[in-house]
């Protein structure tokens, strides 16, 4: 398999939403800190797209929460101009923020709808006229031109008519609906294709469209102009890395992204199904002060190149209580 070159990052555990599904990328908040700093944050990310990162999403929790987004993505952009960076927002956030964010650098802005219409959505957000702040936040991300996807999880029959509200709205714009399911149900693609069949009838055409950062996707289209996304490949059936040959979680892997993710605790995961696999990236970016990332560097690549099968936690735990460089970094010859 590739070199992973899609980075998650859980830019913070905070959010304005409340939703029974969300597996906040296999990083759930804990006590202290809900967020990297800005300067570790980047740091990180600089570490990544040095080992061939080209596609990043801030996502969490509400990435809009952070008030220095804007000054991290113009970091980050900054040293990697090629990247594709986005973000994933519920859409609580000012209007005048889209522009701010486009204007940093951001390349487009997505959303995770919690509820579509105003009543699925009042079940999910009870805040007085929460609805008619992200309808406003909505408009100004559509009238940007730029591509949006929505995604919305599925949880069965009692979506349908919410469900249906989204997909008349989405066939009159340039969006795509991206329609996923829980990962811990049963429904799987299955399920949620059969729903949208029942729901909007056959499509006109559908085809399967490579990524270039993660897996396959299947795409259908109707007639009148809606465009939804499906994800038909589980990141269990593919098994990209060496660690997967022996993981208790495969068979029941539903993940459809092949990514690694940055966690608000500075660890690099290759999936959010096995927490042990973790590798310490800002812990041992901090260790070795001004040459700490290429000591970070070296140890994720090993790692990435392994599968991870070698995730360093001993050497890197030795590394961090001695503060000592690793062999080749103190003798100026790398292997």
């Amino acid at each position: 398999m590739r070199t992973p070159s899609y980075l998650r990052v859980v830019a913070t555990t905070r959010c304005n939403h409340q939703c029974a599904y969300c597996h906040m990328e296999g990083d759930p908040q804990t006590a202290g800190a809900t967020e990297l700093s800005a300067d570790r944050l980047v740091r990180c990310v600089r570490v990544a797209t040095g080992l061939g990162v080209r596609k990043i999403k801030f996502l969490g929790g509400e990435p809009l929460l952070r008030n220095d987004l804007e000054a991290v993505i113009e970091r980050i952009r900054a040293f990697t101009p090629d990247a594709d960076l986005s973000v994933i927002t519920g859409g609580l956030a000012r209007p005048e923020r889209v522009r701010s964010l486009l204007d940093a650098g951001l390349d487009r802005i997505n959303f995770t709808f919690h509820g579509f219409a105003p009543t699925a959505f009042a079940e999910r957000v009870r805040s007085r006229g929460a609805w008619e702040r992200r309808a406003r936040f909505i408009d100004a991300v559509m009238q940007t031109g730029r591509p949006v996807k929505c995604n919305y999880v599925y949880r069965g029959a009692s979506d349908d008519d919410d469900l249906l509200s989204l997909l008349d709205w989405a066939k009159g714009t340039h969006a795509t609906v991206g329609l996923l399911d829980e990962l811990q149900s049963a429904m799987g693609y299955d399920g949620v294709s059969t729903a949208l069949l029942a729901l909007r009838g056959a499509p006109s055409s559908k085809r399967v469209e490579e990524d270039p950062h993660s897996l396959p996707t299947e795409h259908w289209r109707w007639s009148d102009g809606l465009h939804v996304e499906l994800k038909h490949v589980r990141l269990g059936d593919i098994a990209p890395y060496a660690a997967c040959a022996t993981c208790a979680q495969r068979q029941r892997c539903a993940e459809g992204i092949h990514a690694l993710r940055l966690t608000h605790q500075g660890m690099i995961a290759p999936c959010i199904d096995r927490p042990e696999l973790s590798f310490a990236l800002a812990d041992l970016i901090d260790a070795h002060h001004e040459r700490g990332e290429a000591v970070a560097s070296q140890l994720l690549r090993e790692v990435i190149d392994s599968g991870f099968t070698r995730v360093h936690q001993v050497e890197a735990a030795q590394l961090l209580r001695r503060r000592q460089l690793p062999v080749w970094h103190r003798t100026g010859t790398e292997p």
